[in-house]
C-alpha cells in the first residue's frame, strides 16, 4: 500500500467517525458566530456613523427631555466593556 492510498484509507475512516461529525459541527457553530459577529459590528457601525452629528434622543430618561446621541452612544459603549 502507498501512502496515498494509505491516506485515503484514513480520510475513509475519518468521515465516518464521529470526530468528523464533531469537526463539522462546530465548523458550523464558528461560522454562525463569525456571521453574527459580522452583523454586529455592521449595527455598531451604522449607529458610529451617527456620532458627533448632533442628533438627539428623546425620553431616554424617562422624563421628556432631549438628551444628545454622542451620550446615549458613550453609554451604550462602556456597558459594554
Amino acid at each position: 500500500m502507498d501512502k496515498f492510498e494509505e491516506l485515503e484509507e484514513y480520510r475513509e475512516e475519518y468521515l465516518q467517525s464521529d470526530w468528523s461529525r464533531m469537526d463539522l459541527f462546530l465548523a458550523e457553530k464558528v461560522r454562525k458566530q463569525q456571521t453574527e459577529i459580522e452583523n454586529l459590528k455592521s449595527f455598531h457601525n451604522y449607529f458610529r456613523q451617527l456620532y458627533g452629528e448632533g442628533l438627539e434622543i428623546a425620553n431616554w430618561h424617562r422624563n421628556g427631555a432631549l438628551e444628545p446621541f454622542d451620550n446615549f452612544f458613550d453609554a451604550a459603549e462602556q456597558e459594554m466593556e
